[in-house]
């Protein structure tokens, strides 16, 4: 067989079939192979030069932050080694000889020799068939590894791109904060001890900077606030305005973000994504301590007070608080006949920044960001088991939804899924089940699986079956006073990746399950009922203390939701 290579970028052709076969696709190289008309044998003695597109980041401005850069290709079965020499857009080697059909692992290596030693910053591996027949190998960018020596969550590559140490856990880039304030007051901010005599937005803006420096924090923080002439999108960038009115700057400014919870989590990528595409990741959760939310003895308040919508705007632009003044007069009152709209710290979606409102009178915290200090997130994609909300949604009766396939009830529930499950090509979608619940069977007992189970953009949603289910403390005057167990973040992804985008009903699902993932009484008839004169519970997409059902007292029936209405599933990917 003879072949002949080409490099996709330069177009340079050379002989050596085996190189083109095996490396082809790791080398950016097109094959054309022909067989010669002898039939005859692998030839010897010919030389090929390999080129090697560089991998993500590894450009000129990173060669400047991580010092020398070496890169070579090794195919351990061979004992081969192959150096390369690193360019401004490849990595090339000198010539280099063959070697017969057989199956080979590739490996090609880019290292770094820094002020913080050496350290591999990229790898990919491959491995082949080279025989008859065979002509291209490709090679994805997403079978290049970027390894993490310290286990920070951030590559090598990513370490020394910001000068900090790869080999220390404690020494990485830091993405800015955000935090709950274990402090509350009312809507008169000026009368909270760490307003420091400053009223309205500087007030907020005092408390938060107070609490973080109590807190040993640093930084410069800002409180996620809106009154009626400035709006929180704007202040988190050091502006003030509207957003309508491009922050009082020539163009609207989106310089904010991305921003970690306390506990180190990603919460949102910047300020556009957030406020724009509602992409949150998890909830705030966190106080300034790093303490989480009501767990035992963590002084987080359930809401913050914000006055802002999910674009980041004035809540008072939207008619549902227009007439209730909602902002507290500016955040200098503390009427019980006006109100504010609030946040709330378990709410994902649009529910973080406006999940309802207060009367002024009313207690909350406040939710502070760090201004500045744009440094890249940690990864934070997880393996694990997928969930998702469905896309489809449909009333009580399962067996109407065009996915049932003619089956009734859970089982209605469960074909519901794998139909979503296939149609969106998930691996092992005949696995799926709906989190359904009914008068003979508990959507707990009905998963196999101990996960974990992940969101379709790889958040963690649950670690375990465990977190599928919540304890909510009370005290003896019925005071939620701390919460136990329950998932690591909200459930408002569909099967396609997509975010629901609006709260209410959007983001509700059926699950015939309370809060404390308890099989609940109102399930439609077992999901056999469409009629408006019956109810089921559904839980929050959008919440995480509430996402398996709306109701904590079984004798409650107003937060069910009538059977005639149109609402999602939650579907899980379950054991075989």
């Amino acid at each position: 067989m003879k072949c002949a290579w080409s490099n996709k970028k330069t177009g340079v052709r050379g002989a050596a079939c085996w190189y083109c076969v095996v490396l082809a696709g790791i080398f950016s190289l097109v094959c054309a192979c022909q067989p010669e008309p002898s039939g005859a044998a692998l030839s010897e003695g010919r030389q090929a030069e390999i080129s090697v597109p560089l991998p993500d980041k590894v450009d000129a401005r990173m060669r400047r932050a991580a010092g020398k850069i070496q890169a070579y290709v090794e195919i351990p079965q061979l004992d081969l080694r192959v150096d390369l020499i690193v360019g401004e857009e490849s990595a090339t080697s000198r010539a280099v000889g063959e070697f017969p059909p057989g199956r080979y692992t590739v490996h090609i290596v880019f290292e770094a020799a820094s002020d913080f030693g050496e350290h591999v910053i990229a790898e990919g591996y491959r491995t082949i068939l080279f025989g008859s027949g065979l002509n291209e190998v490709v090679f994805e960018s997403s079978d290049y590894q970027y390894p993490d020596d310290d286990g920070d969550q951030y590559s090598n590559l990513t370490e020394l791109e910001y000068d900090t140490s790869p080999s220390d856990g404690g020494d990485h880039p830091r993405a800015a904060r955000v935090f709950a304030t274990s402090v509350q007051g009312t809507g008169n901010l000026s009368s909270w001890p760490e307003a420091g005599g400053k009223t309205g937005l500087a007030a907020g803006d005092a408390i938060c900077n107070t609490v973080a420096n109590n807190a040993g924090l640093g930084g410069e923080w800002v409180a996620w606030l809106s009154d009626r002439n400035n709006d929180a999108f704007c202040r988190v960038q050091g502006f003030s305005g509207r957003r309508a009115e491009h922050c009082h700057q020539p163009v609207t400014p989106a310089s904010a973000g991305p921003w970690v919870r306390m506990d180190g989590f990603p919460f949102a990528p910047d300020i556009r994504q957030l406020t724009q595409d509602l992409i949150l990741y998890t909830p705030v959760m966190f106080n300034e301590f790093a303490q989480r939310l009501m767990s035992e003895g963590s002084p987080v308040p359930v809401a913050y007070w914000t006055g802002t919508s999910q674009f980041g705007i004035s809540s008072m632009e939207s008619s549902l608080f227009r007439d209730f003044g909602a902002d507290c007069s500016g955040w200098n009152s503390d009427n019980n006949e006006e109100s504010a709209a609030i946040g709330a710290t378990f709410g994902g979606n649009i529910n973080w920044t406006l999940t309802g409102d207060n009367t002024c009178d009313r207690k909350n915290g406040l939710l502070c960001i760090e201004r500045g200090n744009a440094m890249p997130l940690p990864r934070f994609k997880r393996a694990g088991k997928r969930v998702f909300l469905s896309s489809s949604k449909g009333n009580g009766d399962l067996s109407s939804w065009p996915e049932a396939r003619g089956k009734t009830g859970l089982s209605a529930g469960d074909e519901i899924c794998r139909s979503l499950a296939k149609a969106a090509s998930l691996d092992h979608a005949d696995r799926f089940k709906a989190f359904l619940s009914d008068d003979r069977h508990t959507a707990l007992d009905r998963l196999v699986s101990q996960g974990p189970w992940v969101r379709m953009d790889g958040v963690l949603f649950a670690d375990s079956k465990a977190d599928l289910s919540l304890t909510l403390n009370r005290d003896d005057s019925g005071n939620l006073v701390s919460v136990s167990g329950g998932p690591f973040s909200s459930l408002s992804i569909t099967e396609k990746g997509q975010q629901v985008k609006t709260g209410g009903a959007e983001g509700l699902a059926w699950t015939g399950t309370d809060v404390y993932a308890r099989p609940s009484t109102k399930n439609c008839n077992n999901w056999s009922s469409s009629s408006p004169s019956t109810t089921g519970l559904g839980g929050s997409s959008t919440l995480t203390l509430t996402w398996s059902g709306l109701d904590s007292d079984p004798a409650d029936d107003s937060n069910a939701t009538v059977c005639s209405s149109y609402i999602s599933l939650f579907c899980f990917e379950d054991e075989q």
